[in-house]
């Protein structure tokens, strides 16, 4: 690797990364606030050093490249991180800086997202009164001692108009009762009175053509009697 300036194209430094190997990927991130050149050789060691200096910071064996989707997807970027597919389906992430490595952790992604749970539904009237017969037990169901009066116990009291509301709802039923059998009797006239018109329509009819046959026949005796 050779290290040169432009547009003067002077060397700066030159330097033979590997003997045995090849460099088969290779990227110039920042490290530290500081560029370096980060290479992948085919033996699976990953080497970094300083520009332009080319002095060497990390010889790393780090993987065996077995597959080639490694080296086409080996990718290097800033802050010393890379990543490539080791695997179709999985991304293998990793990083050249120690500082960066501390804080990996704090880096990665949640699946689900932690929420407070939100406060529970205010119980209705039935679920406080449920609750509050569960609580009491069968021992406030018990039958109170003789003589003595239990506050939990309903008591039916009789108020002085309450036989006149009774009274004004029986006659008000009673009055719905009557309008409706009224109501019943008037369908069953109208039935009537439409059987009486269909019978008079028909007897009418009958009238007609008896009445028409009849005066066909004293006209065909008349031109009997006078042939002339």
């Amino acid at each position: 690797v050779r290290v040169v300036g432009l547009p003067s194209q002077t060397c700066y430094s030159e330097k033979k990364l590997t003997e045995t190997s090849n460099v088969v990927r290779a990227s110039v991130p920042t490290i530290l606030g500081a560029p370096c050149l980060v290479c992948l050789l085919g033996n699976g060691h990953l080497i970094a050093n300083s520009l332009p200096s080319l002095r060497p910071l990390m010889d790393v064996d780090y993987m065996p490249l077995v597959d080639f989707r490694q080296i086409r997807t080996f990718q290097c970027s800033n802050h010393g991180q890379a990543v490539y597919f080791c695997s179709p389906s999985e991304l293998q992430k990793i990083t050249l800086s120690s500082e960066m490595s501390n804080d990996l952790n704090d880096m990665l992604a949640d699946l689900y997202i932690p929420c407070d749970l939100p406060e529970p539904p205010k119980k209705n009237f039935l679920e406080k009164f449920a609750a509050r017969l569960q609580s009491t037990g069968s021992s406030s169901l018990a039958r109170p001692p003789r003589g003595k009066a239990s506050a939990g116990i309903c008591k039916l009291t009789r108020g002085p108009n309450m036989e006149g509301v009774q009274a004004r709802a029986a006659g008000a039923s009673s009055e719905i009762g009557l309008a409706m059998q009224k109501a019943m009797e008037r369908g069953e006239k109208l039935s009537e009175v439409d059987e009486q018109t269909e019978r008079m329509k028909n007897s009418a009819e009958q009238h007609r053509n008896v009445a028409g046959q009849l005066a066909q026949k004293y006209k065909d005796k008349d031109k009997k009697w006078w042939p002339f």
